[in-house]
């Protein structure tokens, strides 16, 4: 049996909830002194610079959903997947769309096809795939949207 081990996991952050240094600070009571937890952040980031990046992020507003590319997304999800609501949802790449919403300029995030629980559980692993029909009701949706859109021009 080898003396030491090493696990790593991912935690998200809902933007307005909990601190993420709180968070630490209370895995940290619970695992006492059995193991020893580290943020790790961008290369040359110190925990606390992390802590910190993360902390702005999470303190950006949301996009705005009251808005014709919003509604324009919303009206093409309804043509092309009749009896599915269209609703914002956590994007996996919010940290991206930050420099964006801190200028007011909103982000939506989506996949240029359908996603169903199967496909999100497989994701970033080794049977990552998309299927046929999946892509062809994406691509269907974003022409969908775009052609909302032009339409509003």
């Amino acid at each position: 049996m080898p003396g030491t081990a090493t696990a790593e996991f991912r935690a998200a952050f809902l933007p307005g909830a909990e601190d993420p240094g709180r968070t630490v600070a209370e895995l940290r009571s619970l695992i006492g002194n059995r193991a020893t937890l580290s943020v790790v952040g961008n290369p040359g980031e110190s925990e606390q610079q992390a802590l910190d990046r993360l902390r702005g992020y999470l303190a950006t507003p949301d996009s705005d959903h009251d808005t014709d590319v919003f509604r324009a997304w919303q009206s093409a999800v309804r043509r092309t997947h009749p009896g599915v609501r269209a609703t914002a949802c956590q994007f996996e790449a919010v940290t991206s769309a930050v420099p964006f919403r801190e200028q007011n300029v909103p982000v939506y995030g989506m996949y240029p096809f359908t996603v169903n629980r199967d496909m999100l559980k497989r994701m970033h692993g080794t049977d990552e795939h998309i299927g046929v029909e999946p892509l062809r009701q994406g691509t269907e949706t974003v022409y969908q949207l775009l052609a909302g859109l032009r339409s509003k021009h």
